[in-house]
C-alpha cells in the first residue's frame, strides 16, 4: 500500500509543478504568481511531509534534524492559512487582513511548540505543560484556527460570485470551491477527528493521497487546459477604478464612438439613477437593458474596466452620498438616511464603502466639508 500511496502524491506533486510552471510563464501578475507559489509550495509540503517522519504507512522516512522536522510539519499544517490567503488575494483583489497573517503566524507558532512537546522537547516551554490551557493552546486551538482558515477561504469564494465580472474567475471559483471541498475532507475530517480505532493510518493516508491528487488534477484541468486569453484575465491585476466625483464622466471619458449599449447604461446611471436600488444585480440590470448577462459583464469589465460590478455601483453610490454629505441643505438627514437613499442596505455595508474611496467616515467627511 506504501508504494501506491507514494505513486499518487508523486502524481500530485508533478501536476502542481506543471501548473504552477504554466501560470508563471503566461501570466505577468506578480502579486498572483507569487499568491499561487505559495499555494503550490504548501500543498507539496504538505504531499511529502509523511515521509520525513516515521509515520505509517510511509515507505521511508528521512533523517532530519528535529528543528527542521517541527518547522516543515507546522508548514504543513499551515496549509488552510495559505489557502485563505490565496483566496482572499485572487477573489476579493486586496491583500489579505493584518488580522489573519497575524493569525496564521500565531497558528504556527503554536503548532511548533505543540509538536516540540510531542516529540519531548519542549525546552523553556516544559513547566507549561502541566496547565490546561497550554495543552488547549498548543493542541485543539490550532486545529480551530485551521477551521476557521478553511471557513474564511470558503467565504471568500462565494463573496462577490455573481457580481464578478470575470467569467474565467467565476469558472475558476467552482473549481476552487471543490477543492476546498478535499481540503476539508483531508485536513480537517480525517487528520483531526477521525481516530485511528476508525480508520487505519495506511487507508486513511492513502484515502488522504487520493483526494489531494484529485484536487492537483482539478487545478491542472483548468489551468493547463484553458487558453492563453483566460489565463491572463484571470490573472490581470486590480484595475485602478476612477476618481469618486466623476462617475458619469468615466462612462464617456474617451473618445471612441459609444456603443448603443453603453448609452443606455449612461442613462440608467445619470438620469435614472438605477444604482440607488438596494437589490440591483448585474443580472437585474441585464433585464433591463434587455442584453444578454454575459454580454452585459462583458461590456463592464472590457469597455469600462470593471473586474466586479459592485465596483460599478460603489463608485455611484458614493459620489452621490459624498456630494450630499456635504450640502448644507442636507445636514440634518442623519447618515443613515442617505446610505439606503443611495441603495445601501446596512450603515455598516456604507462606513466601509465610503472610508475605503475617501479615507474618512461618512460623519467626518461631512464634518470635514461643512465647516
Amino acid at each position: 500500500m506504501g508504494a501506491l500511496i507514494l505513486s499518487f502524491r508523486v502524481a500530485a506533486g508533478t501536476l502542481i509543478l506543471l501548473t504552477a510552471f504554466q501560470l508563471i510563464r503566461s501570466s505577468q501578475n506578480r502579486r498572483f504568481n507569487i499568491s499561487y507559489l505559495m499555494l503550490a509550495s504548501g500543498m507539496l509540503i504538505y504531499l511529502f511531509t509523511p515521509y520525513f517522519f516515521h509515520w505509517r504507512g510511509a515507505e521511508f522516512s528521512l533523517p532530519l534534524p528535529l528543528p527542521v522536522g517541527i518547522l516543515i510539519d507546522a508548514l504543513a499544517s499551515s496549509t488552510p492559512a495559505i489557502f485563505a490567503v490565496f483566496t482572499v488575494i485572487v477573489f476579493q483583489d486586496r491583500l489579505p487582513p493584518r488580522a489573519m497573517i497575524l493569525a496564521a503566524v500565531a497558528m504556527m507558532a503554536l503548532d511548533m511548540i505543540g509538536f516540540s512537546c510531542e516529540a519531548g522537547a519542549c525546552g523553556p516551554f516544559s513547566p507549561l505543560t502541566t496547565h490546561s490551557w497550554a495543552w488547549f493552546l498548543s493542541g485543539p486551538f490550532p486545529h480551530l484556527l485551521r477551521v476557521g482558515f478553511i471557513i474564511l477561504s470558503i467565504v471568500w469564494t462565494l463573496d462577490g460570485w455573481t457580481s464578478d465580472l470575470l467569467e474565467s474567475r467565476r469558472r475558476f471559483r467552482a473549481v476552487f470551491l471543490a477543492i476546498q471541498g478535499v481540503l476539508i475532507v483531508t485536513v480537517v475530517v480525517l487528520e483531526n477527528f477521525i481516530p485511528a480505532s476508525v480508520i487505519a493510518p495506511e487507508t486513511s493516508l492513502l484515502f488522504n493521497s487520493v483526494l489531494i491528487c484529485l484536487a492537483a488534477a482539478l487545478l491542472a484541468a483548468f489551468f493547463l487546459q484553458t487558453n492563453t486569453e483566460v489565463t491572463e484575465q484571470l490573472t490581470q491585476s486590480k484595475l485602478v477604478s476612477p476618481p469618486a466625483d466623476t462617475p458619469s464622466d468615466h462612462i464617456t471619458n474617451n473618445n471612441a464612438p459609444r456603443s448603443a449599449e453603453l448609452l443606455t447604461l449612461q442613462r440608467l446611471f445619470d438620469e435614472e439613477r438605477i444604482y440607488c436600488q438596494s437589490d440591483l444585480t448585474i443580472g437585474k440590470l441585464a433585464a433591463t437593458m434587455k442584453l444578454p448577462e454575459y454580454k452585459l459583464r462583458t461590456l463592464v469589465n472590457t469597455e469600462l474596466g470593471y473586474r466586479n460590478f459592485n465596483e460599478l455601483l460603489n463608485l455611484y453610490r458614493i459620489s452621490e452620498a459624498a456630494n450630499r454629505l456635504a450640502d448644507t441643505k442636507t445636514k440634518p438627514l442623519p447618515v443613515l438616511t442617505i446610505a439606503l437613499d443611495v441603495g445601501y442596505r446596512s450603515l455598516s455595508t456604507f462606513n466601509k464603502a465610503f472610508k475605503e474611496r475617501h479615507g474618512l467616515t461618512p460623519s467626518e467627511y461631512r464634518k470635514q466639508h461643512t465647516h
